[in-house]
């Protein structure tokens, strides 16, 4: 929103105040729930006006970074402003509860949202050295995209989408 009040709070701040109020909704009908701050694109920032309530979590989801190169490659400009963010975040957050929401195998993407999609491939490599920095900085929950990967593609391309790799490496991490 861009209205006279809102237009003071930075995009992470009024995401912030929209988290709390849905926040303040779920918990006239469930006292223990949750909801997640979502640090993606205008929003990657910390909140830093907007301190979060208790049940506010961070969930980071860098989808604006180079996903053939490790997010903590600073050669890359994309993921230097990713990677970036994330200390403050997690101070402003906490670990509780945090989430990664990262593009792995996010096929819709890597098929530029058309159909049919592209043949997969996991790049186990960025995987493996995601996942690890994440858990070095104490993320709980480590997921990823996985879209354009049923059906549709194994007709496409007579095979399942090479995913096990997936699996592999964040069980390895528990």
């Amino acid at each position: 929103c861009y209205c006279e009040e809102c237009r003071q709070y930075s995009p992470s701040d009024n995401l912030l105040r929209i988290t709390h109020a849905v926040l303040e909704g779920i918990k006239q009908v469930d006292s223990l729930g949750k909801l997640s701050y979502l640090a993606y694109h205008e929003t990657i920032n910390a909140p830093k006006t907007v301190e979060p309530l208790k049940d506010v979590f961070l969930e980071y989801a860098p989808m604006e970074r180079d996903y053939h190169k490790p997010l903590q490659d600073q050669t890359s400009e994309k993921n230097q402003r990713q990677h970036a963010a994330l200390p403050q975040l997690l101070r402003c957050f906490g670990k509780s509860d945090s989430t990664v929401l990262d593009y792995w195998m996010d096929n819709s993407l890597f098929s530029g949202w058309k159909k049919p999609p592209k043949k997969f491939r996991l790049h186990e490599d960025v995987l493996d050295k995601d996942a690890r920095m994440y858990k070095e900085y104490g993320f709980e929950h480590i997921t990823s995209f996985g879209c354009y990967l049923g059906d549709e593609y194994t007709a496409e391309h007579g095979e399942y989408p090479p995913v096990g790799g997936y699996a592999e490496i964040i069980r390895k991490l528990r």
